[in-house]
């Protein structure tokens, strides 16, 4: 899953640039607090309406700005590195952008991370809030490291079809709606 579904999301940004790497921010952005299965509904409406995305509030505002602000100078940098901690602390300049969705985008791009959301912080017994703190960087990474990129995201996504098995008959849909949501216009 994991090795096709992102060579599919990277040879987008590749061919769409600055515009393909924006549809995996809205992408990225679009999942904080909300339901995967909705995903590709919330990624297109934010892509549509901009900053007028019913789906976009609170610290997502401010988040969309700054990414905008910042997009041209992050393609390159995580284009041009595998430095992950420095990409990491450069991606949460953007307001509302913690560790796991800073994580989240790189690892979208093919970096060899992951994002720690609720679910993975769950099962690995680490209370929801421990990584909230921006400073936490080095720690976060250390546990990313337990395991590879592809791992965490093939696991996650058999979470989530576990979790929706009438959204999802197999972890490869969740899977394949990563690519759908950000490659759909």
């Amino acid at each position: 899953m994991y090795k096709e579904d992102v060579a599919s999301i990277t040879s987008f940004v590749n061919t769409k640039g600055l515009e393909g790497f924006k549809s995996v921010f809205y992408f990225v952005l679009g999942s904080i607090r909300t339901r995967f299965y909705q995903i590709n509904d919330i990624t297109t409406d934010i892509k549509v309406e901009g900053l007028n995305s019913k789906h976009i509030w609170g610290h997502k505002t401010k988040a969309y700005n700054d990414f905008n602000i910042l997009a041209k100078d992050l393609l390159f940098a995580i284009q041009n590195s595998n430095d992950i901690p420095i990409l990491t602390r450069n991606i949460m300049q953007i307001n509302g952008i913690g560790l796991a969705k800073s994580n989240f985008l790189l690892q979208l791009m093919g970096k060899e991370t992951a994002c720690l959301d609720v679910h993975n912080l769950v099962q690995l017994g680490i209370p929801q809030e421990y990584f909230k703190n921006k400073n936490k960087v080095d720690e976060y990474l250390e546990i990313v490291k337990q395991d590879s990129s592809e791992n965490w995201w093939n696991n996650w996504c058999q979470t989530i079809a576990d979790r929706y098995p009438t959204r999802f008959k197999t972890a490869n849909e969740v899977s394949k709606l990563h690519v759908k949501a950000i490659t759909d216009v």
